[in-house]
């Protein structure tokens, strides 16, 4: 391999290090790495955003799709006491 940048680990001063990839260096993916590798972590994430849905949104339909959709969230992850107060809530609201 050619000389290029990279990062070096932090006992090293955290500075660039030469380090460059051949153009017929193939780089293949790897899927089902990384933070998001998880269901539960993508459960979570997923739960985020349809807070951030229900608190930002002033459209009802889509605040009880988004409480029942958070409820099941809840539920996949096991704590079924938040998914029964996600589904009062949508229920309340849809009455």
């Amino acid at each position: 391999m050619r000389p290029g940048f990279g990062y070096t680990p932090p006992f090293q001063g955290g500075r660039l290090t030469p380090v460059r990839l051949s153009s017929t260096t193939e780089i293949l993916s790897q899927p089902n790495t990384g933070s998001l590798s998880s269901p539960r972590n993508r459960t979570v994430i997923l739960g985020l955003l349809l807070a951030i849905a229900i608190t930002m949104s002033h459209d009802e339909k889509l605040k009880i799709t988004a409480l029942n959709n958070l409820g099941r969230a809840y539920t996949d992850l096991g704590d079924e006491a938040r998914a029964r107060q996600c589904f009062a809530a949508a229920a309340s609201l849809g009455q």
